[in-house]
């Protein structure tokens, strides 16, 4: 996904910066690029920023449950949200 340096919301939408923080992976903090979701805790990051730590930890980056690769699943609707986020950013 395409991602804004510094995204800021007009003021009568400022509470879209609480979304807008949601949608973002907590490794690469950009929107998530193929959002993958660890089962195990419910925390999700973009495909290759998980992969790419899980090479070299089998854990979950935020809370440390131990996950591999396999365990990883796609979040579909995570994908939509940041499709339908930056399409509304684009036509305020």
């Amino acid at each position: 996904m395409d991602s804004l340096a510094e995204p800021r919301w007009p003021p009568g939408l400022a509470v879209m910066k609480t979304i807008d923080d949601l949608l973002r992976c907590g490794i690469c903090f950009e929107y998530f690029n193929i959002a993958m979701i660890i089962p195990q805790c419910s925390h999700n990051y973009c495909s290759l920023c998980i992969r790419k730590f899980l090479s070299y930890k089998t854990q979950c980056p935020t809370c440390c449950v131990t996950v591999t690769e396999p365990d990883l699943k796609n979040n579909r609707i995570l994908d939509e949200l940041v499709k339908s986020l930056n399409f509304a950013r684009n036509h305020l």
